[in-house]
């Protein structure tokens, strides 16, 4: 199972996001509750990739190409959270300045 994960968290990192697909369905199949899914798998390699960045390791592409394979990923985590009912924490709203990246 961590094996699975972490690859899922690489592919996400890497912006691959077929193998991001990939890489949910089968921990899907393999039982892996969707929340671990997305907590042990989905979620670091943002952080990482966010992290990555603020050292500036990483640009704006490489977060772009990531957060696109993230939500390949969540599209794939989202028919089953629906499925099982769970609701969504909320959302976010995010904005920048007018003429700024």
């Amino acid at each position: 199972m961590e094996d699975l994960l972490g690859y899922l968290k690489e592919c996400i990192y890497k912006g691959k996001a077929e193998e991001a697909v990939q890489y949910t369905t089968q921990a899907l199949r393999q039982n892996i509750p969707p929340g671990l899914i997305l907590e042990k798998g989905m979620m670091p390699a943002m952080d990482q990739i966010g992290e990555d960045f603020s050292r500036g390791l990483a640009f704006i592409p490489d977060l772009l190409v990531a957060a696109r394979a993230m939500a390949q990923g969540m599209e794939i985590l989202r028919e089953v959270l629906t499925e099982q009912g769970v609701e969504s924490k909320g959302k976010i709203l995010l904005g920048t300045v007018f003429g700024d990246v």
